[in-house]
């Protein structure tokens, strides 16, 4: 009796699609078109920089509009859910943390962008 009260409880659970299989809210799971991504980071960034006030030379890039995004390497394939976390983390960052990802030195870089950490280029 135990076993089938305890099967009738995981049933639902048994029917649900597997993780992968879709996207967030039931959607399709899509590549990140890394050429969107990258012109919404520039804006972002630049947005950023003039929001912040810094003046780096990586600001500088993000502003110029004659300069590409940097390309991701061709080993990465990011999904577009991958792009849309990254850009909220950078939406929600602080001008303190923002400084960091847009620092000369030695850039950091938020865990929810580093979709592509271990790929080669």
């Amino acid at each position: 009796m135990k076993r089938l009260l305890v099967l009738i409880a995981l049933a639902p659970l048994l029917l649900a699609t597997t993780p992968g299989d879709l996207g967030g809210c039931s959607e399709e799971v899509k590549d990140l078109d890394q050429t969107t991504f990258g012109k919404e980071r520039k804006k972002l960034d630049c947005q950023q920089c003039q929001d912040c006030v810094l003046w780096t030379k990586r600001c500088d890039v993000a502003c110029d509009e004659s300069k590409q995004a940097s390309p991701l390497p061709t080993t990465c394939r990011p999904l577009e859910r991958d792009g849309q976390v990254c850009l909220r983390a950078l939406q929600d960052a602080t001008c303190a943390e923002y400084a960091t990802f847009m620092s000369d030195g030695s850039p950091l870089t938020p865990s929810e962008c580093e979709f592509c950490l271990g790929a080669t280029p």
